[in-house]
Parts: C-alpha cells; sequence; structure tokens
C-alpha cells in the first residue's frame, strides 16, 4: 500500500508500516484524476 503526499508537482510516495496479515490480492480498480480531485473505482 502506498499513498502520495503533496501536490501533483512535488509529490512523495509514502508506505506506511501495518500489523498483521497482508489483505488478499485485489484487481480491477481504476483510478483518474480530474480537476482537483482523485477518483477511484472498484
Amino acid at each position: 500500500m502506498a499513498f502520495v503526499n503533496g501536490g501533483l508537482k512535488k509529490a512523495m510516495w509514502l508506505y506506511p508500516k501495518g500489523l498483521g496479515f497482508n489483505p488478499s490480492e485485489r484487481w480491477g480498480h481504476s483510478a483518474c484524476y480530474f480537476d482537483g480531485v482523485v477518483y477511484i473505482y472498484g
């Protein structure tokens, strides 16, 4: 899992530390950035 922190011009990937087991793999997702908003489907 990763998160983007900051604006699009100066973004940083963050990898938070989690506890416990990882969830099972997922698929069928898509995302887009439009007019200052990130949309995630699936």
